[in-house]
Formats: C-alpha cells, structure tokens, sequence
C-alpha cells in the first residue's frame, strides 16, 4: 500500500510542488509534468494552464511598464522643450515684424517661425496621446514633478 500511495499521490504531487516552486522563484515554466492518476489530473491540468497564463499576464506587465516609461519620457521632454520652441516662435515673428531684413533673409526666418509652430503642434498632439496611454492620473503630474531636479552646472 506504501509503495502505491507514493507512486501514485506523492510522487506526481512532488512533481507539481518543484514546478510551482520552480516558477515561484523566477525559473520560468517547466511544460512537462508526469502522468498522474485520474484524482490528480485535475491539479495537474490547472498546473499546466498556471504557467503559461503567468507568462502572458508578465509580458503584458512588461509591455505596459516599457509604454509608461516611454510616455513618461516623452511628457519630461515635451515640457523642457515647449518654452524654448515658444521662445524661439516669438523671436522669429519679432524679426519678421521689427526688423528690416532683406527678402531672402526675411523668408529663412519666416520658414524658421512655420517649423517652429509645427514642432510645438506636433509635441502638444503627442503629450494628448502619452496622457491618455497613462490614463491622466495624477501620479504623472506628480511623477513628472518628481523627475524634474535642476540640472547641475559644473
């Protein structure tokens, strides 16, 4: 009777604790388990789709972390960005309406003001998308808040 509980219940039980614990430690899913008596084969079936359901729930984790930092990145950018490109804008529209420039000089600039005002509608149209990717909680007010020290000049 020992030898038959024990291959039929401890040893496939074995099995499914090392493949639980092996997943539970980072090692990733062991596919195969051993064939098991019809009581265990419940277990062992919930095991099989354990594993690789973990897989797709990590990766999506992963996917959605590596899209928020990317945001997050391109909100930071956006804001260091905005006051020069306005500043920019504003200096070439002052040339164009204070100064007396020479034709060919007074389009460069005029060309210089259309890009400048393209780059800023293009930035303000992408920050609308990074905030609606990160659902426009607060946390990115705060973390965006939080990332933004002043820069050290040595």
């Amino acid at each position: 009777v020992g030898v038959i509980v024990q291959r039929s219940i401890l040893v496939p039980l074995a099995a499914g604790e090392h493949q639980l614990a092996h997943i539970r430690t980072g090692g990733g899913w062991l596919p195969i388990l051993p064939h098991a008596d019809d009581e265990l084969m419940p277990l062992y079936s919930a095991i099989r789709q354990l594993g690789p359901a973990l897989e797709h729930q990590v990766d999506e984790w992963l996917e959605t972390d590596r899209r928020s930092q990317a945001a997050l990145i391109f909100l930071q950018l956006n804001r260091r960005l905005h006051e020069p490109i306005r500043e920019a804008t504003e200096a070439a529209s002052f040339l164009q309406k204070v100064a007396s420039l020479p034709p060919s000089l007074s389009e460069s600039v005029r060309v210089v003001q259309e890009q400048l005002e393209r780059i800023a509608a293009v930035l303000d149209s992408e920050q609308e998308s990074a905030l609606s990717s990160l659902g426009r909680h607060d946390v990115v007010s705060g973390a965006l808040r939080n990332s933004e020290q002043p820069e050290s000049r040595s």
